[in-house]
């Protein structure tokens, strides 16, 4: 089964912050690469590390817009031991596992950061059995965890504007 992020380009040198109102958001297309069908057992993440916020740093607002594709959503907790993975209603009916992934049919899904008290390096790995045989696909930020961090309060800006309440990317810090 392959698996890979299709959204994911924080600035150089950036890092997404996961706080309400805007979530950061990470798609994986899932696909088999033959003709065969594949079981998706599960979604997880796995924190590589964890450490406080850093004491410095402003965040500069990301704008987002996107319809109109099917797509199966889960909310992402990293705060608890393990983070919590939950499916969502979404444009298809609610992901249930184990899921079949057929190969005419890859499948999109979403998952939305939530607000996270530190910052937080982490993969998503996804269980699969393929005629029997079970394998765990690894996705990753081009071969890096994805990092993302919680505001701690710091100042909030968007382009054009003064602060605001509207998360995004944090340069510096």
């Amino acid at each position: 089964m392959q698996a890979k992020r299709t959204n994911w380009a924080p600035w150089d040198g950036a890092t997404l912050v996961a706080s309400a109102p805007v979530k950061p958001v990470i798609e994986v297309t899932a696909q088999t690469s033959s003709y065969e069908s594949v079981l998706l057992m599960g979604v997880r993440v796995n924190i590589v590390k964890r450490g406080p916020l850093p004491k410095q740093g402003i965040v500069l607002g990301q704008g987002g817009c996107g319809a109109g594709q099917d797509e199966r959503p889960f909310d992402v907790d990293l705060d608890p031991t393990p983070p919590k993975v939950i499916a969502v209603q979404g444009t298809k009916p609610l992901t249930q596992f184990p899921f079949r992934i057929e190969a005419a049919d890859p499948e999109v899904f979403v998952l939305n950061i939530s607000d996270t008290s530190d910052e937080c390096w982490f993969t998503i790995e996804l269980d699969w059995v393929k005629q029997g045989e079970p394998g765990t696909t690894v996705v990753d930020d081009r071969g890096k965890p994805f990092h993302v961090m919680g505001a701690g309060g710091r100042p909030r800006y968007v382009p054009g504007g003064g602060p605001t309440a509207v998360d995004g990317l944090v340069q510096g810090g």
